[in-house]
């Protein structure tokens, strides 16, 4: 007898169980695709995420995509039932912010004098942090379609951060009487700024596996193969001190960057050509009745690298003392960079990151999922690198879809919601995301998928 279930996505459409094969068959397959899944290494290029759903449930979504937003998600999603033609137009994502003190904390004092215990308040937190910092970033989709179980996207992403260490925010509430009220020179130490602009294109295929036995429904398995060329990067660092106790002050810092960023004559080349490598995301998804589960890994490996010929090192040297003024600028070749300023481009790479989620159909009417991420490094993302939460979607009409999603992520909480109107085959979706230091938000008008 064939047994038919609800799809977890609750799309309203039911399909056939599979055809059946031994229930070993089955185990010996996870347990040899769950361990490619956990033998990621470091370095790797990443697809920006162009479902609007996605950011609506806080990313909880490693068991719930279908269509384009399994691209960069979970590609074994393209190969479960309601996976079929979606199109994305140009959907964009825009985030950004700064912490752990944020805009919200500085805009509570806005034309008012920050009182002293307010400001000890956020050095403390500053100084668990380490420092304080900001990010900004874009992320456009410019491409994602899918046909059946096949997909195709191509995505920018250009970020940037800035850090403080807490010695600098420090000498800017306080002054150099610092928090104590006694004079003490002012460190200008590891003040850091990152950018970068990168463009991805992936290519994601996805099959089902056949399982035997109830209440063992579609398993299937994805992968993504991406290529990514580097458009721009720039990395600085400063040093120095400013006296406590005569006019004199001493600045060092250094910028390593693409030379297009001073030289417009190889603006093209070097926005075609600044580095790139191929990399590979692999995916699976099982369904038990009501009940979905989805693992992913991004980036097993990946061969993305910054092209160091196009790199220069500038270095700029300034002092202050008793009216005289010394203002010193140098361009020289990558290589002649110190190692710890090579390294900090070394880093400047995606890192694989694993994921594991659920997703339960409560109703027809509404479903629920969470998700574990653990990222393998910092580089150039910018989500947090741990995240575990919850999320929901509610239809309660058939043109309405609600979303929530809460998640503890790397230095505090993160919160989404977001809606879509079902307009027959058009769908017109927003959502908005809040989490440590800022804020993201999307829009999105899509076919086929939200």
């Amino acid at each position: 007898m064939t047994r038919h279930r609800p799809s977890p996505m609750g799309s309203g459409k039911r399909y056939p169980a599979p055809a059946k094969a031994p229930l070993s068959t089955l185990a010996a397959l996870l347990v040899a695709l769950l361990a490619a899944l956990l033998a990621a290494v470091p370095v790797a290029a990443q697809l920006t995420n162009a479902s609007t759903s996605s950011l609506g449930l806080a990313g909880n979504d490693t068991a719930t995509v279908r269509n384009f937003g399994a691209i960069s998600v979970n590609p074994a999603g393209l190969a479960l039932p309601g996976s079929e033609f979606s199109l994305a137009i140009v959907p964009v994502r825009i985030g950004g912010g700064i912490g752990p003190v944020t805009l919200a904390d500085v805009k509570a004092f806005e034309g008012k004098l920050v009182p002293a215990e307010t400001k000890e308040r956020w050095m403390e937190r500053i100084d668990a942090a380490e420092g304080q910092g900001g990010v900004a970033a874009i992320e456009v989709s410019e491409l994602a379609l899918t046909v059946w179980n096949v997909g195709f996207q191509l995505s920018s992403l250009v970020a940037a951060d800035l850090r403080l260490p807490p010695s600098v925010v420090e000498a800017v509430l306080f002054g150099n009487a610092g928090r104590t009220g006694t004079a003490t020179d002012v460190a200008l130490a590891d003040v850091l700024v990152e950018g970068y602009a990168t463009t991805t294109a992936g290519l994601s295929f996805a099959v089902p596996i056949p399982v035997m036995e109830e209440p063992l429904g579609p398993l299937t398995a994805g992968a993504t193969v991406k290529y990514t060329v580097g458009h721009a990067v720039a990395v600085g660092r400063s040093a120095g001190t400013i006296s406590a106790t005569t006019l004199q002050a001493d600045f060092d810092s250094y910028l390593i960057h693409t030379r297009s960023l001073f030289d417009a004559e190889t603006l093209g080349d070097d926005l075609l050509n600044g580095g790139g490598g191929l990399g590979l995301d692999l995916g699976l998804m099982l369904v038990l009745d009501r009940l979905t589960v989805g693992a992913a890994v991004h980036d097993l490996f990946n061969t993305f690298a910054w092209d160091e010929s196009l790199l220069t090192y500038r270095r700029v040297a300034a002092s202050f003392e008793d009216g005289s003024f010394r203002f010193e600028e140098a361009e020289q070749p990558f290589d002649d960079a110190p190692a710890s300023a090579q390294d900090l481009i070394a880093e400047l790479t995606f890192k694989p990151t694993v994921r594991v989620g659920g997703a339960y159909l409560v109703l027809d009417e509404l479903t629920v999922s969470s998700d574990f991420h653990y990222r393998f490094g910092e580089g150039m993302a910018v989500d947090p690198s741990f995240h575990v939460g919850a999320g929901a979607e509610y239809r309660p009409l058939e043109f309405l879809h609600l979303r929530a999603g809460l998640a503890l992520v790397t230095d505090g909480f993160q919160f989404g919601g977001g809606l879509s109107f079902i307009l027959g085959p058009v769908n017109l979706s927003a959502a908005v995301s809040a989490q440590p230091g800022g804020v993201a938000a999307q829009l999105g008008l899509s076919f086929g998928n939200r």
